[in-house]
């Protein structure tokens, strides 16, 4: 994470993509992936 954000504030992204995108993007992938443990976790009981 320490380095998206090193390339984030070094250049400016092509694509135009602002940094809000990307962690918000990154923390909706996040809560996919605890989700998904959650509910394999909730199979085991």
């Amino acid at each position: 994470m320490a380095a998206v954000r090193a390339a984030g504030s070094n250049r400016t992204n092509p694509s135009g993509v602002k940094m809000a995108d990307i962690v918000f993007v990154a923390l909706t992938i996040a809560l996919f992936v605890i989700l998904g443990l959650v509910v394999r976790a909730v199979e085991r009981l």
